[in-house]
């Protein structure tokens, strides 16, 4: 279902109460080309064809190879004595199931960009909007340079503000588009407002609010609009002049005061931001109303679209309100669980329309993770220019933080990595090209994630899975049973109390197990492991490692693909176990010879293998210190 239906199209108002089947079945009688999978006419790339449609309820399918990776343009329009007045162009798959449509790309004909997820047959479907017309077409496939996920909303006139774009709000009692105005009380203006000062967290633009209205570059109303209208608002003109807007004051929470939807994170603030992006020159995500793409995957404003972009946790300009594919989905109240502010495809895109803010929020930083579902909790997108930040909960619920900014492509995490709350409508997503370094988790199951920075990554209580990810990272897990894993660079990671299981991979780590039974793993690359108290595993991996057991009887673990010259340095005789499991031999199987002057023992496996342990004699050792 809809949720902001915006008179931002003409040629959609004039639609807005056709219906539209699910069945799109040609009238065989009237027509030589079937209207589904069993048609044999064809279209390649790089051709156009021209074709009729009989009748109103004509519908034509062309078969379409595409490769895997492949990305084309199919445009439809008018052709002829008689063309076909308003177009409806659709893509399906192998199967006859819709993978994509347009209705009006320039004016009332239709086209569309797809990029083929798999090689194979599809089907290009032409019918008349709502099977209402009938008349020639022009049918053409050409070769197209994949859009980007920004193309999907960023429109080509921004605003020319000249350094300050002035808002004017609507006094009551004035008709506008055959609504009349309620007059806005000064919440209601500071609200609205606030996603103006919103925007200048992260862009270069001022907004100031004029009592002249002639002064106005954006002009905002509300009115009762009825039951199927939440807002619209008017793009920028080509000549960068701002435009009015009119959002409905009876649907979607809105509130005379605070607590209700017109609160940050409410349905009613989320729909002004939408609105208001459209005033800035924003464009929808599912259709091609000022020159952007649809988003890639997007067959209609309610789907998700390639790797589930198409959501206002990622771009305020969908029609899809909230994280619905979230472990929650959307929010059951209207007063919280939406956007409180524009998500990263909408900061990167307005960014480029209107300049870069270099300076919002450049010392340390704490964003903390809302603990619970009140009026103002929301999803938030983090534009941070400078300091060491933190992402922080301090709750006993079990979280996710996630540290990796949106990289902008169609991708997992084009739009951004949330951070959030089990059972909490709200959380952050991290703008591109901002960097966060550290995270503290609370005393829940935490899982937090790194990014390419040296972050601090703290579980707190709870059994937590830590993974830094590339750069040097420090990693604890803090008390409980965690999960430890470094990534690339050169990392210090502690276990804390509990039985912890810890991966340094690549890089030059230092790992430590703390308390209790662990398992520690140094991965690639010179390593330094510590079991601390407890029993505990200890596997260095490739590089010459450097292995403490720690107290109690602990485990060094060796396989025959680690690089020779393991060290274990603090070897406890009749206590601590050698594990040769992975290479098949027995203790006769083994030589023993002096290392260091008499001060340790090299033992050889094979010809390929050794580790050298420190602090012993050869005859300090039998059969029962090995496990093969």
């Amino acid at each position: 279902m809809s949720i902001f239906k915006s008179n931002d199209f003409a040629n959609d108002i004039s639609k807005a109460n056709s219906v539209f089947s699910d069945s799109k079945i040609s009238d065989e009688n009237s027509n030589t080309i079937p209207g589904n999978t069993s048609t044999t006419a064809t279209i390649s790339v790089g051709q156009s064809l021209t074709g009729t449609l009989e009748t109103p309820s004509d519908v034509d399918w062309y078969r379409l190879t595409l490769g895997e990776d492949e990305t084309v343009f199919i445009e439809l329009t008018g052709s002829g004595s008689n063309p076909v007045q308003d177009t409806h162009l659709y893509l399906y798959n192998s199967a006859g199931v819709e993978i994509s449509q347009n209705d009006d790309y320039v004016g009332l004909y239709s086209g569309l960009t797809y990029t083929a997820m798999s090689s194979g047959t599809y089907y290009v479907g032409v019918e008349s909007y709502s099977n209402f017309y009938s008349g020639g077409y022009r049918l053409e496939v050409e070769t197209a340079v994949p859009p980007t996920l920004l193309d999907s909303v960023q429109g080509v006139n921004p605003i020319d503000d000249n350094g300050v774009v002035y808002v004017y709000f609507m006094p009551g009692g004035r008709s506008v588009d055959g609504y009349v105005t309620t007059s806005l009380n000064s919440y209601e203006r500071a609200q609205l407002f606030s996603v103006y000062e919103g925007i200048e967290e992260f862009a270069d633009i001022e907004f100031r609010i004029t009592t002249i209205e002639s002064q106005a570059d954006l002009t905002v109303g509300s009115a009762n609009l009825g039951n199927g209208l939440f807002g619209y608002f008017n793009f920028p003109d080509s000549n960068g002049n701002g435009s009015y807007g009119m959002l409905n004051d009876t649907l979607g929470g809105w509130s005379p005061s605070s607590g209700g939807g017109l609160d940050q994170g409410g349905f009613a603030y989320s729909v002004a931001v939408h609105e208001f992006g459209h005033g800035l020159g924003l464009g929808h995500t599912h259709d091609n109303g000022i020159g952007t793409a649809v988003m890639q995957g997007v067959s209609s404003s309610s789907s998700y679209g390639d790797y589930d972009l198409n959501q206002t946790v990622y771009t305020a300009m969908s029609y899809n309100d909230g994280w619905q594919t979230g472990p929650d989905g959307m929010s059951p109240n209207n007063n919280y669980g939406f956007i409180s502010t524009f998500a990263p495809i909408d900061i990167a895109a307005l960014q480029n329309m209107y300049g870069v803010n270099t300076s919002n929020n450049n010392g340390v930083t704490s964003y903390t993770l809302a603990n619970s579902n009140n009026a103002s909790t929301g999803y938030s997108a983090i534009w941070d220019t400078g300091g060491r930040d933190n992402i922080t909960y301090t709750g006993s619920s079990d979280a996710v933080i996630d540290l990796r900014a949106a990289t902008l492509e169609y991708e997992i995490g084009g739009g951004g990595f949330m951070s959030y709350v089990d059972g909490v409508y709200g959380g952050f997503t991290i703008a591109n090209g901002v960097v966060i370094e550290q995270a503290f988790g609370g005393r829940g199951d935490d899982l937090i994630t790194g990014n390419a920075a040296n972050n601090l990554l703290d579980g707190g209580a709870g059994n937590d899975e830590l993974i830094g990810a590339d750069g040097n990272d420090e990693l604890n897990g803090s008390s409980g049973n965690d999960e430890l894993t470094g990534g690339e660079g050169s990392d210090e990671l502690n276990g804390g109390s509990g039985n912890d299981t810890v991966y340094g991979d690549a890089g030059r780590d230092r790992i430590s197990g703390n308390s209790g039974n662990d398992f520690l793993y140094g991965g690639d690359d010179r390593d330094t492991l510590r079991g601390g108290s407890g029993s505990d595993d200890l596997y260095g991996g490739e590089g010459n490692n450097r292995l403490y057991g720690g107290d109690d009887s602990d485990t060094f673990i060796f396989a025959a693909t680690d690089t020779n010259g393991n060290s274990i340095l603090d070897y406890e005789d009749n206590v601590d176990t050698i594990d040769f499991s992975a290479f098949g031999v027995s203790f006769s199987d083994l030589e023993f010879v002096e290392w260091r002057s008499d001060t340790g023992v090299r033992i050889k496996v094979n010809d390929d293998f050794f580790i050298n342990v420190t602090n012993v004699d050869i005859s300090d050792f039998r059969a029962n210190d090995f496990e093969f």
